[in-house]
């Protein structure tokens, strides 16, 4: 069907007069609208303003967000292994007393007066 220039499928046409209860101008317009093919000032202003505003703030939609379940952080094996290699290696090789912070990512240790972290980081492998 032919309206303003366009053409518009008949089926499209007869579902919005089905779900909108409207009439068959009506329904035409609204495809025009919804299809971008024509511009109103109130579609334009209630575009405007919920773009603004947020789209749920001007239904006054209520939405749910769900719980997410704690996060449970596995021991990562290999740094635990490497943290202590480096703990008795400082004890063996350097006499001095080592603070493991953390025991997969710090140690502190004091050498020659002068305080000292090593910070263990294992990288991601790049994508």
């Amino acid at each position: 069907m032919k309206y303003n220039g366009f053409d518009i499928p008949d089926e499209i046409i007869d579902s919005y007069v089905d779900k909108l209860g409207c009439s068959i101008v009506d329904a035409m317009q609204a495809y025009l609208f919804d299809t971008g093919k024509t511009e109103s000032a109130e579609v334009d202003a209630m575009t405007k303003k919920a773009a603004v505003a947020g789209v749920g703030k001007i239904v006054d939609a209520e939405y749910k967000k769900t719980e997410r379940k704690p996060r449970e952080r596995k021991a990562d094996d290999d740094k635990l292994m490497i943290m202590e290699i480096i703990n008795d290696a400082i004890h063996d090789n350097l006499d001095s007393n080592c603070v493991i912070r953390n025991a997969e990512k710090y140690i502190d240790f004091i050498y020659h007066g002068n305080h000292y972290t090593v910070n263990l980081v294992k990288h991601r492998k790049e994508k």
